[in-house]
């Protein structure tokens, strides 16, 4: 992982901004949504994803991808942007094998 020396403190300053994307966005396999998936957000990757969540703020909360596969895949699965309003923390999320997802993680 390339951020293992930024959790164990030490720091690679030429890594700060892939451990801090890291440390914003917790990730949970083997769940997903759980059918809270925002109307219209469908994405092909996590990075589209991840950029459109974090522009919505606090109305997305996280994003799946229902077969792991960062893609559209071979079924045509997208990746999902998860609603805020709807979840509020991981275990909202709801139980899925094939499912990864990142959470926001919350700044007070």
């Amino acid at each position: 992982d390339k951020c293992t020396p930024c959790v164990a403190g030490q720091f690679d300053f030429g890594n700060l901004d892939d451990c801090f994307e890291s440390s914003y966005w917790a990730s949970y396999d083997g769940v997903d949504c759980g059918g809270q998936e925002m109307k219209g957000e469908v994405y092909g990757n996590f990075a589209d994803a991840k950029a459109r969540c974090v522009e919505l703020g606090p109305v997305c909360a996280a994003i799946t991808d229902p077969q792991c596969d960062n893609s559209t895949g071979k079924m045509g699965q997208k990746v999902y942007l998860c609603d805020g309003a709807l979840i509020s923390q991981a275990s909202d999320l709801s139980g899925n094998p094939n499912s990864c997802t990142r959470v926001k993680e919350k700044f007070e």
